[in-house]
């Protein structure tokens, strides 16, 4: 009878390590999903952000020019504000930002001038006498 009660000690063993082998490993699959989603978050808030400021650039150095954008309304899967100031565009994001600057020197979003807030949507920018101004479409 002393066998059996051996064996049975063994199995548990192998059996609470492989345990600890499954949650050690869960943790890592979980840890690295947070980080992909972080990093998507990231990316999507630079692409937003890289828009927006490439978009006034164009806008400053193209006297006459009519154009339309699109902001997205999130940031992969996060809320999200995007502040235009005198010089700046910034994305603020489950408390991280992104920060680019732009060239234009005199910028409006109807009739405000900086700073102000866009959110997600279609906008309309026209340069006129060198003054963008910036119009939500849609």
């Amino acid at each position: 009878m002393g066998e059996k009660g051996q064996a049975s000690v063994e199995a548990m063993g192998c059996i609470v390590v492989l345990v600890l082998i499954a949650a050690v490993a869960q943790f890592f699959v979980f840890d690295r999903m947070v980080r992909m989603q972080e990093l998507r978050q990231y990316m999507s808030a630079l692409d937003i952000c890289n828009g927006v400021a490439s978009e006034l650039n164009l806008a400053g150095y193209s006297e006459g020019l009519s154009s339309q954008f699109y902001i997205p309304g999130d940031v992969a899967g996060t809320n999200y504000t995007l502040m235009v100031t005198n010089e700046y565009v910034t994305v603020d994001y489950s408390d991280k930002s992104c920060v680019r600057r732009f060239n234009a020197l005199q910028v409006n979003y109807n009739g405000t001038a900086p700073p102000f807030a866009l959110a997600g949507g279609t906008y309309r920018m026209n340069n006129t006498g060198g003054v963008v101004t910036i119009a939500k479409v849609s």
